[in-house]
C-alpha cells in the first residue's frame, strides 16, 4: 500500500472500553513525559488483542498479532520534540505505522509530520537490546537535517488513528492536562489505505 497521507482515522468499537481501562494508569499532574510499555508476555497484550486485532484486521484483510503497546503521558501544555519512532541502530526492526488511541484529555493533541533530506542522529549511549524495552529508548532516534524541512501533514487526534512514525514527527499537547494516549505497534506492521 501506498500513500501520501500520515495518518488515517480508524472506527474502533471498544474503543470506550478501552479508554476505561487505562485512564488511571498515568496520573494527571506528571512532568514531561512518562511511559508504561507492555511487551510480549504481558496479559495487558493479550486483551488488547482481545480488544483490537478484529477491527484491525477488517481494515487491511491481514491477520496479524500486537507486537507491543506503550501507554504515553505528555504533561500540560508541553512538546515531544521532533523524533522518528524507533531503536538504535536506527530503525531496526522498528514499525513504520502505530495506532494511537487516544486515551484521556486529547481534545487539543496535534501530530506534525516532516519530510526532506535528513539523517539519523546517532547516539553516543546506545541501549541494551538484549533486555526489556525501557522509556527512554522508545524515542530516540532524531533527524539531523540536511537541508530545508517541509511540512507534510498535521492532524488533531481526536479518535483513533493509525498514524506513520518512521519519518520526523512532534506530538504537541496544547491543553492544561496531562494527554494519554496509547501506542500500539503490530506484526506485520499496519499501513493505511
Amino acid at each position: 500500500m501506498s500513500t501520501n497521507k500520515s495518518y488515517h482515522s480508524l472506527n474502533l468499537k471498544n474503543w470506550d472500553k478501552i479508554k476505561q481501562r487505562y485512564s488511571s494508569y498515568i496520573a494527571d499532574d506528571i512532568t514531561g513525559q512518562e511511559l508504561i510499555i507492555f511487551q510480549q508476555g504481558n496479559e495487558e497484550l493479550d486483551w488488547l488483542e482481545d480488544n483490537i486485532l478484529e477491527d484491525i484486521c477488517n481494515y487491511t484483510g491481514k491477520e496479524h498479532k500486537i507486537k507491543f503497546a506503550a501507554l504515553g503521558g505528555l504533561c500540560a501544555n508541553n512538546t515531544l520534540k521532533e523524533h522518528i519512532d524507533g531503536f538504535y541502530p536506527p530503525r531496526l526492526g522498528s514499525s513504520k505505522w502505530s495506532l494511537n488511541i487516544p486515551i484521556k484529555n486529547y481534545d487539543n493533541f496535534e501530530m506534525l509530520w516532516y519530510d526532506g533530506d535528513y539523517e539519523h542522529q546517532e547516539r553516543t549511549d546506545p541501549p541494551d537490546l538484549t533486555s526489556p524495552l525501557k522509556a527512554d529508548e522508545m524515542q530516540v532516534i532524531r533527524p539531523k537535517w540536511i537541508g530545508a524541512k517541509n511540512l507534510k501533514d498535521s492532524r488533531l487526534i481526536k479518535g483513533p488513528t493509525i498514524v506513520q512514525i518512521n519519518i520526523p514527527h512532534v506530538v504537541h499537547n496544547y491543553s492544561d492536562s496531562t494527554r494519554v494516549v496509547l501506542a500500539v505497534r503490530f506484526t506485520p506492521d499496519v499501513e493505511i489505505k
